[in-house]
Parts: structure tokens; C-alpha cells; sequence
């Protein structure tokens, strides 16, 4: 993924288990086209996954947590939303 150099950039990327919102967003981000947005399906706590993420001198300037209710999985759920 860090290697990756599309000829053009994307207006959207998705993840889901690809690693903590940090590292998703640090390996991504040269492929997102201005004003687009990465999203990330998690579970569990988020507290410190979004204070890492938030910590960096390059962080995302908005970053939406939306709750998502899955029919079959019993734990938490979310999609994360970084623009």
C-alpha cells in the first residue's frame, strides 16, 4: 500500500482490518484525492486509537465515529470517518 502510485488519486478509501486508524491513515493518505474521505470499519474501544491518530502533525482535520448496528454481530461496531 505505501509503495502504491496511482496515476490519479481516490475520493474514497475504505478499510476494515487493515491495522490502528494511526497506521491506516499515515499508509494511505498519499492516495487521497483533496477532500476526500478515508473510512475505517473498527470495533471495541476507540479512545486510544483516536487519540493516536489525533496526536499527529498530520492529522486529519475532521474525524467522525458513526455507530453501526450489524445484525448477527454481537460486539461493537463502527465506522470511522477521517477527512
Amino acid at each position: 500500500l505505501e509503495g502504491y502510485r496511482p496515476q490519479q488519486q481516490f475520493s474514497t478509501i475504505i478499510t476494515r482490518a487493515y491495522g490502528t486508524l494511526a497506521r491506516f491513515y499515515a499508509d494511505a493518505r498519499h492516495l487521497l484525492a483533496p477532500h476526500g474521505v478515508m473510512l475505517a470499519l473498527k470495533g471495541g474501544d476507540l479512545a486510544a486509537e483516536l487519540g493516536e491518530l489525533q496526536a499527529r502533525k498530520d492529522a486529519p482535520a475532521a474525524v467522525r465515529v458513526h455507530g453501526l448496528a450489524i445484525p448477527g454481530v454481537g460486539k461493537n461496531r463502527c465506522l470511522v470517518e477521517m477527512a
